[in-house]
């Protein structure tokens, strides 16, 4: 089992919602691709491009053919939102975006932009001079440390040692108990009926800013459901600022949630 890639650092403060890298694919296969197959691809590119990709991490060196190793520890998923809840089937690989690396508690988060072609990163959160930047390989982050080691073991072919998976005694036990929490609301929808303040409280203390924007979405349905409608409009507002932030202003969900609250406009109050 290897270590980490050499990782992104940023080198002057970046606020959050700042559009970090956008970057073009240098290829895109199927996530079962065999290495024969990766060789083909890698044969039709330029030495230089070979070069990039060969230059990658492979945290699974001994386990399988350098190609391939190298095509699993990095590829990303070019799955357009819409179907970001469905298994990433086509993934691309990122000379630049590969480099990030894999925290259960990201700054930094990427999404697939299918029109243009591009995988965009964005800042979750303010990020000081001199941190890493680092965006949650596949989403196993709603669970306990010990879950999340074993997914991103068998996945990515290395321990998680990310400020969160460091914590021990109490921080950790209190860290796996807010994950386990935040999984089972998410998976219920019922913190709406319980504590939302709450439920968002508890995305703050564990660094996932990722998910404010589902769970605000959430709410607001069940606000629709429960002709809760300015509780609805609220949460609307939360879910789009977020996505905002964490998608950029031009991605698909912003514009999706951008026309629902125009047509907010013309409810009664």
């Amino acid at each position: 089992m290897l270590e980490k890639g050499l990782g992104i650092v940023a080198v002057k403060p970046i606020p959050k919602g700042t559009l970090i890298l956008s970057e073009q694919a240098l290829f895109k296969l199927d996530a079962s691709a065999s290495a024969e197959e990766i060789k083909d691809t890698l044969d039709s590119l330029s030495r230089e491009e070979q070069r990039e990709f060969l230059a990658l991490t492979n945290t699974f060196r001994g386990e399988m053919k350098t190609l391939a190793g190298i095509f699993k520890t990095n590829a990303l998923p070019c799955v357009p939102f819409k179907s970001r809840k469905k298994y990433a089937r086509r993934c691309g690989i990122f000379p630049e975006a590969s480099r990030f690396n894999h925290s259960c508690s990201p700054n930094v988060n990427y999404v697939w932009y299918d029109k243009q072609g591009q995988m965009r990163l964005y800042a979750l959160r303010d990020i000081a001079s001199g941190e890493e930047l680092t965006i949650a390989y596949g989403k196993p982050v709603l669970a306990t440390r010990e879950e999340r080691w074993k997914v991103i073991e068998a996945d990515f072919g290395f321990r998680c040692d990310c400020l969160m998976c460091c914590r021990e005694g109490r921080a950790l036990d209190e860290s796996n108990r807010r994950r386990n929490e935040l999984r089972q609301r998410a998976r219920a929808n019922s913190f709406i009926f319980t504590d939302p303040a709450g439920a968002f409280d508890l995305l703050d203390r564990e660094g996932l800013e990722y998910y404010i924007e589902s769970f605000a979405f959430d709410a607001y349905q069940l606000c629709i459901e429960l002709e809760m409608y300015e509780h609805a409009r609220a949460y609307l507002q939360q879910a789009y600022d977020a996505a905002v932030v964490s998608m950029g202003e031009e991605s698909e969900q912003v514009e999706r949630l951008r026309a629902e609250l125009e047509e907010t406009e013309s409810w009664s109050d």
